[in-house]
């Protein structure tokens, strides 16, 4: 390969002078038919056994550099007057509310709703409740009050001291001025334990100021 070049390069010097005699004799007027002739056939032989026709037109050769890769190009969407998407924003649904429960109730359900009624009767003295009122706001301060127990049980408290103080608890649960509250009241609050959890009522909240305070030792 290496004397093919040299033999190459040969024929361009060679082809190079000729090319140069040829204008020195235009420029005199002694330019003959047979020169040119001559001139014409190594410039073809050249081209024939060079390997590359880009020589023949004069662009480039076999030892010239290659030519650049074609790269892409990204253009940014605000270059073009197009507006970028919006980031996609996975939407996480809402944890539901926390509203523990215990399998094994500290007292059952007779002598708990027994206590609710008793403790009722004292907080509407000279109301006269309807029979109808009495019925539904036991029935409704009943469940609070388990979920109420549940809740402070399972936020750490010992079961022993809950049971212990759960007249204490209903008082600050269930009248905490001192009176029943109406059955609409009721229902509101145990509405807002299935829809908040039973930590984030207002009623639990009192629990545990008067824990804070130190005015309920559980």
């Amino acid at each position: 390969m290496n004397l093919w070049h040299k033999i190459q390069e040969m024929l361009r010097l060679f082809f190079l002078a000729f090319h140069r005699a040829r204008i020195a004799l235009c420029w005199i007027g002694l330019e003959s038919q047979s020169l040119t002739f001559v001139i014409l056939s190594v410039h073809l032989i050249l081209c024939l056994y060079s390997g590359d026709i880009a020589t023949c037109d004069g662009v480039g050769g076999v030892e010239g550099p290659p030519s650049p890769p074609v790269v892409g190009i990204r253009v940014a969407p605000e270059v073009l007057g197009v507006p970028p998407a919006a980031p996609e924003v996975l939407e996480v649904p809402p944890a539901a509310p926390e509203v523990p429960v215990l399998l094994d109730a500290l007292i059952p359900d007779p002598q708990r709703e027994a206590e609710l009624y008793s403790r009722f009767w004292i907080n509407t003295l000279g109301e006269n409740p309807t029979l109808r009122r009495i019925s539904d706001t036991i029935s409704v301060q009943s469940e609070i009050d388990r979920l109420i127990e549940a809740a402070l049980i399972h936020s750490g408290f010992n079961p022993t001291r809950v049971l212990r103080n759960r007249h204490r608890i209903r008082g600050i649960v269930f009248y905490p001025r001192g009176r029943a509250l109406s059955l609409r009241q009721y229902r509101y609050h145990l509405r807002s334990i299935y829809r908040l959890g039973t930590r984030d009522t207002r009623a639990f909240q009192r629990l545990m100021t008067a824990v804070r305070n130190y005015d309920l030792w559980l």
